[in-house]
């Protein structure tokens, strides 16, 4: 708690000796301009924008602690918890670049974590409607991974994004680019390369830190991502991606694919605020070790409607959420170092979650989810029941409201 306050104080200084030294820097442009602000554009403002981002909650688990494959900022217990707290900084570097970084605040076992959790700089100026990232940014596959927790329409994430990207998601550095084609509909391919270590890097080479000794070690993406306006209330994104990269498993051959597909659907009243929104995603994951190759996949599918006027700031939502498996090859191989992770669950397992969401502004909410919860492996069904809070402060992107 102590690293917390600490750290945000610092930020908060920060903050307010750049807005004195930008007032200065402004002074002193027009004095020189005669009372004239200069303007320039390539002088970038030496205040960047600031924001906190809490998220908090309580749950009530039937079976006492969570099942598996839980993503990282999902409730883990019963009672209170902090799913995260994010300091998120954004600005224009120069007329070719803007930079942005989110820190994020986790308690973990008694113990307050600090991590990076992206940081990177994106062009704004390349010809060819062509689109440069380079830091340490979420993977751009499908249409879950790359959102922030305080974004999600749901308290927990898929159980399928849990258990092939992790608890934290996929993340890592690299280098992402993202061309806007010519076509008559918006229609974006998405090509990148990224680290394939470390503990965001789960169905790759999470169990290692080696460097890379060459171009195969990287885990690559390829992304399609279209939208079409269908009418002035139907708007249709279909998506499809591919990731390719090494494994832990033993051998050069050894190496992890996965396939998905996404699509969005959303019905918006033009007189009023009320919609209803589908989205559905599919992953299938190739894992291939020395003697086999172990295959799952998984899916979820939900749906969202935002009550008429005078009621809406509601939002209610029902989510089904499917994992399952079938390995090929050799049923004798030992899970800790030939399956994604050391995961030794690879069994069916579902997910029915209605949740209802009120926005008292665009800079908070309130949200109540239910989760039924049912794993082959374990046999009896898991009920939670969780409560959910999020403010905002600063510059940070208001809620859809």
């Amino acid at each position: 708690m102590k690293t917390f306050l600490s750290l945000f104080v610092a930020i908060a200084a920060f903050s307010s000796l750049n807005c004195v030294a930008q007032d200065t820097v402004n002074g002193a442009d027009q004095a020189s301009n005669g009372g004239a602000s200069t303007g320039s554009s390539g002088v970038q403002s030496m205040n960047p924008d600031l924001s906190l981002d809490g998220l908090f909650n309580f749950s009530q688990f039937s079976n006492g602690d969570p099942l598996t494959f839980d993503g990282g900022h999902d409730p883990k217990q019963n009672g209170f918890g902090i799913q995260q707290v994010e300091a998120t900084f954004g600005s224009f570097v120069d007329p070719y670049f803007r930079a942005d970084a989110n820190l994020v605040f986790l308690k973990e076992k008694g113990q307050t974590k600090i991590e990076i959790e992206e940081a990177y700089a994106t062009s704004t100026a390349l010809p060819a409607d062509l689109q440069l990232k380079v830091g340490q940014f979420f993977n751009a596959f499908g249409r879950n991974n790359p959102v922030h927790p305080h974004a999600w329409d749901y308290v927990n994430k898929p159980l399928v994004l849990g258990r092939m990207f992790g608890g934290d998601g996929l993340r890592n550095t690299g280098v992402q680019v993202s061309w806007l084609s010519p076509l008559p509909w918006f229609s974006e391919l998405t090509l990148s390369a990224q680290n394939s270590t470390g503990d965001t890097a789960v169905s790759f080479r999470s169990g290692t830190n080696d460097q890379m000794r060459a171009a195969s070690d990287l885990l690559g993406l390829a992304k399609w991502n279209n939208f079409f306006g269908l009418s002035e209330m139907l708007s249709l994104n279909v998506g499809a991606s591919y990731l390719k990269g090494p494994n832990s498993s033993p051998g050069k051959r050894s190496n992890t694919q996965i396939v998905g597909g996404d699509v969005f659907l959303k019905y918006r009243n033009p007189s009023s605020l009320s919609y209803v929104s589908l989205q559905a995603e599919v992953l299938k994951r190739y894992f291939r070790n020395t003697d086999e190759t172990l295959q799952d996949q998984g899916a979820y599918v939900q749906l969202s409607y935002r009550v008429r006027e005078p009621f809406e700031r509601w939002v209610a939502g029902l989510r089904y959420d499917w994992v399952g498996a079938r390995a090929v090859g050799s049923p004798n191989t030992s899970p800790d170092d030939q399956t994604p992770a050391g995961d030794r669950d690879l069994s069916r397992r579902f997910r029915l979650s209605p949740v209802v969401t009120f926005f008292p502004s665009e800079f908070s909410k309130l949200r109540a989810q239910y989760d039924y919860d049912r794993p082959d492996r374990f046999g009896k069904a898991q009920q939670v029941v969780t409560l959910q809070l999020e403010f905002v402060m600063g510059a940070h992107g208001a809620h859809k409201f």
